[in-house]
């Protein structure tokens, strides 16, 4: 008797070492990367009642190949019926790579079968750690100007080089801002993480958009488990991309109105107005010609912007 019962248990062992292999479904299914929202719940282990088991035999989480966490008994199951485990907050609370499965025990005979492991991978850390360098632009633009002729050149786009950071892996997200404008994004391929870099193109109708301003241009980058950067370094830029009329208003000289400047208008100071032109902005540089001779130029004050003249 004693030896039929122990071949009943060799049995049920040998069947518990095909058990079936469980999920965690809120994981990456690539690589079994956990989210920073993924681990703001419970994290479930989902799993089935195997093929051959007795009321009051038991599963337990596994972790690295050790029993961990709260221990589960079958009762009235049937083979296939969906069973849980979650996970313990504090085993997810510490960043690195884990092999995670279950053991399944027969409590009467003492047997253990462990389950198929499946990866999970708890990242808390940024990318970049603690310094992103800033992109780094065509030489065209290196003086901190992009004049409308030097895009055009370009293509009509200006293509920026991200440099490699700590930590770079492929399905990072690189957000782009000039100022506090959002700019083009990029997800990070496999490829861009073995060449070290990362291209972002602004094309015209974006810095068009924007207008002839000087702003900080920066990037934050966002990895897969949710993870965001601290804003790169910035580089800034002065856009003149703005249209040039060729059709300006003449210059209006109320000393000359009947054609003549005598010796008494040129004794007085010869004053001469700057009627209001398309799209002035404060700081625009203005130079008055008199025949061959060129005037110092004179900066387009505040609040001048709006004056006619």
């Amino acid at each position: 008797m004693c030896k039929l019962n122990h071949q009943s248990l060799v049995t049920r062992n040998s069947k518990r070492k095909a058990l079936p292999r469980p999920s965690v479904p809120v994981a990456d299914p690539v690589d079994g990367l956990l989210t920073r929202e993924d681990l703001q719940q419970p994290v479930i282990m989902n799993l089935v009642a195997w093929g051959v088991f007795e009321p009051g035999d038991s599963y337990q989480l596994s972790w690295n190949g050790k029993p961990v966490g709260e221990k589960k008994y079958l009762s009235d199951e049937i083979p296939g019926d969906e069973l849980t485990l979650e996970i313990p907050a504090s085993l997810l609370a510490i960043e690195g790579e884990y092999a995670v499965g279950y053991v399944a025990k027969d409590e009467v005979g003492g047997q253990i079968s462990p389950s198929p492991e499946i990866p999970l991978i708890v990242d808390l850390t940024a990318p970049g750690a603690g310094l992103l360098a800033a992109m780094v632009f065509p030489s065209e633009a290196q003086d901190g100007t992009l004049t409308s002729d030097e895009l055009t050149a370009m293509g009509n786009v200006l293509t920026a080089k991200v440099p490699g950071y700590a930590g770079m892996a492929w399905g990072d997200r690189i957000e782009s801002f000039w100022g506090s404008v959002p700019g083009p994004q990029h997800t990070v391929t496999p490829s861009e993480v073995t060449q070290d870099r990362v291209m972002i193109d602004f094309a015209r109708a974006f810095l068009e958009n924007l207008g002839d301003v000087r702003e900080p241009v920066s990037y934050t980058v966002t990895d897969r488990a949710g993870n965001t950067s601290i804003p790169s370094l910035p580089e800034t830029f002065e856009l003149f991309l703005a249209e040039i009329p060729n059709d300006y208003p003449a210059p209006v000289c109320a000393q000359a109105d009947d054609g003549l400047i005598d010796d008494a208008d040129a004794r007085a100071k010869v004053a001469v107005d700057i009627p209001q032109y398309p799209n002035p902005q404060v700081g625009d540089q203005i130079t008055l010609y008199w025949g061959s001779a060129t005037l110092p130029a004179v900066p387009l004050q505040a609040g001048d912007e709006t004056s006619d003249p």
